[in-house]
């Protein structure tokens, strides 16, 4: 082989290790594209926010903003047309008519959210932000619909960070709403071992309970639309983590993947 064709294929080598490297890189280490670098303040705490609803729905005006990170991904299905962001005081569902929300909201992303003319409202019994709509001549609270609106008001920043836990035990409680949870030493109810997460062939969610050793549970609940609804539940203990939420009466944790389970112990 000539020694031209060793270079060139030498330098096409390369090129494609540099492209596959900028690729990596892009996935994992550098701040998201078409990102903002200003400098905004929040007016509110989410706390703060969810604490100015005293009636059904209050229309926001252009004092409010606040500032949080990403704790949801709708990358396997489970979490779907909301997006849940949480701050040092509490998290909350911003309810949008969007999915792959992934791609352009991915976990750990710092936004800031201009409030004006968005809604706070309640969706069986839990403070949301989001939009109204008209369904048969009522107006009703619900999912953000104009995608301009979304992305000119949920602010991407340039800074992503990985999502940390709050640690915590059962029973759970209001404070705890849409903050991305860590329970220890917990596993599911011995009833419910050997099935799957959800009825994956009629794509419907399904409940399931996991308990502690003190005989506390919890709801989790998963899509039929989830990837991994056709999976098996673990059989074994140990740490599961999620965004908790609330549905009437009912505590329910929502994973964002099966990765956040670690049942790598005996059943107790």
């Amino acid at each position: 082989m000539k020694t031209k064709n060793k270079i060139k294929i030498l330098l096409g080598f390369l090129g494609i290790m540099i492209a596959f490297s900028s690729c990596v890189k892009d996935n994992f280490d550098e701040p998201p594209t078409n990102c903002n670098d200003f400098n905004f303040t929040a007016t509110h705490t989410i706390k703060e926010l969810k604490a100015m609803l005293t009636g059904d729905t209050l229309k926001l005006g252009d004092t409010v903003m606040i500032m949080g990170y990403v704790s949801s991904s709708d990358l396997h299905g489970n979490i779907y047309k909301e997006l849940i962001i949480e701050d040092e005081t509490g998290g909350i569902a911003i309810q949008i008519d969007q999915t792959d929300m992934h791609e352009t909201y991915p976990l750990g992303l710092k936004v800031f959210v201009n409030c004006n003319g968005l809604y706070l409202g309640k969706s069986y019994e839990v403070v949301k932000l989001g939009g109204l709509f008209e369904e048969y001549g009522t107006i009703k609270f619900g999912r953000i619909s104009d995608e301009d609106i979304v992305s000119e008001q949920i602010i991407r920043t340039c800074d992503k960070n990985l999502v940390t836990p709050t640690d915590v035990n059962l029973p759970v409680n209001d404070d705890l709403l849409y903050q991305f949870v860590k329970i220890d030493s917990v596993q599911f109810a011995d009833n419910e071992i050997g099935d799957t997460y959800a009825d994956w062939i009629n794509q419907i969610s399904v409940n399931h309970n996991i308990i502690d050793i003190n005989g506390k549970t919890l709801i989790v609940r998963t899509s039929g639309y989830a990837t991994f609804a056709k999976d098996s539940l673990p059989e074994g203990s140990g740490t599961i983590i999620g965004i908790l939420g609330k549905y009437n009466d009912d505590y329910q944790l929502y994973l964002n993947s099966t990765d956040d389970i670690n049942f790598d112990l005996e059943r107790f």
